[in-house]
């Protein structure tokens, strides 16, 4: 008896898995979303975050391998491309950049160099987020 009572439950439990289901919540939200790009020739440089006019969002941080030897507008370009890829349309340059005449002005003194870099911030101006395009789910 005891067999069968064990048998019973097994059976009864394996038939109430069974019938669970599992159903999803659609709230409407895109899986995923990838930004629209902007064309170099269409992003922004800014020296000072104060010469932005109007509302704005950081989208990403850029940068390239700075040699020294590169013209910082050859660098500049890089980092367009770079922030445009991400949907931006405006850089702010990072205060820490060579300058056009090979100056630089290091705000502290690090371990690693962090000078070797030429960076900014990728923002877009506008009101609201970067435009995006939904992809596939």
């Amino acid at each position: 008896m005891r067999g069968f009572a064990s048998g019973l439950l097994t059976v009864a439990s394996s038939m109430a898995i069974a019938g669970c289901t599992v159903s999803r919540i659609d709230d409407g939200t895109p899986f995923a979303t990838r930004p629209i790009a902007v064309k170099a020739s269409n992003v922004a440089v800014f020296e000072r975050w104060e010469d932005i006019r109007g509302p704005y969002t950081e989208v990403d941080s850029v940068f390239v391998k700075d040699d020294g030897d590169t013209l910082p507008r050859v660098l500049e370009e890089q980092l367009r491309i770079m922030a445009g890829a991400r949907g931006a349309n405006a850089i702010v340059l990072a205060h820490t950049n060579r300058k056009p005449n090979g100056n630089r002005r290091p705000p502290f003194i690090a371990l690693d160099d962090s000078l070797d870099h030429y960076s900014a911030t990728a923002v877009w101006i506008g009101a609201g987020a970067p435009p995006v395009k939904v992809l596939k789910q």
